[in-house]
């Protein structure tokens, strides 16, 4: 019975740690180290930035669309393990690392928007989801 315990216990700490909220609080957490470390070049980490700008705001339409997501096996917050860092240099490598033309994080973010639903929510967004931290979408 105890193993029982355990075992839910865990699996109700993991599903937390990969929550939506979790993984866009880290992500906006990544953008503030990234942007104030000295090691910051604008001209280089930039693209990062952006990737995990795209990555935050995708989150936020991936729960909004839940059910029609996983329908189409897009699912990307599924996929992330993005744990707490501080370190400039293992924060770009987690990026890279979801990034990386065989993720499946990667997958969803360029296919989530094949889905007619949210294709037609990105089009009459007013907020540029693509380069702003978007903290509500309507």
């Amino acid at each position: 019975m105890r193993e029982q315990i355990d075992r839910f216990r865990n699996l109700i700490m993991e599903s937390k740690s990969n929550s939506f909220a979790n993984n866009r609080k880290r992500i906006r957490e990544y953008i503030k180290t990234i942007k104030s470390s000295d090691k910051y070049d604008p001209d280089t980490h930039n693209q990062w930035i952006r990737i995990l700008i795209i990555l935050h705001n995708f989150l936020h339409i991936e729960e909004k669309f839940k059910d029609e997501v996983e329908l189409n096996n897009k699912e990307i917050n599924k996929y992330l393990n993005l744990p707490k860092k501080n370190d400039f240099d293992e924060i770009l490598n987690i990026v890279k690392k979801y990034y990386d033309t065989n993720s499946k994080v990667r997958f969803g973010l360029e296919t989530l928007d094949s889905i007619d639903e949210i294709r037609d929510y990105i089009n009459n967004l007013s907020g540029n989801i693509f380069s702003k931290i978007q903290t509500t979408l309507k």
